[in-house]
């Protein structure tokens, strides 16, 4: 059975970009627009991994993150962190990520890091 992925991203191209990537790489890929419709469908859909943007409307990523951290259900989830800012490696241990990837994504370390967290 292929792996689920969520893939958290404001930006509609970007969004569609990756999830092809993803698709091509063999995972299933649910979508979210913004931090809180991640924290639902994480809560419901239990992906194997989240990819994570940053600087979104209404919930960014970090406060994302750290709400699926604090529960039993999504706690062990992997998140990966995709921000094009440099400054938030320390904000993001603090929030519970597993890694972080700078943007614009490099597609063969992005595959790399998701199968480290899904081995």
């Amino acid at each position: 059975m292929a792996k689920r992925i969520l893939l958290v991203e404001d930006s509609n191209d970007a969004r569609k970009m990756e999830r092809i990537m993803l698709e091509q790489y063999g995972y299933e890929v649910d979508e979210a627009h913004d931090g809180i419709e991640a924290v639902e469908k994480a809560t419901i859909n239990k992906p194997d991994l989240i990819l994570m943007d940053i600087a979104m409307p209404h919930m960014d990523g970090f406060q994302a993150t750290q709400f699926l951290k604090s529960f039993s259900t999504t706690a062990d989830i992997p998140v990966i962190v995709l921000t094009a800012y440099r400054n938030f490696d320390e904000k993001a241990v603090e929030a519970g990520c597993s890694e972080i990837l700078y943007k614009p994504l490099d597609f063969t370390e992005l595959k790399q890091a998701i199968e480290r967290h899904l081995a």
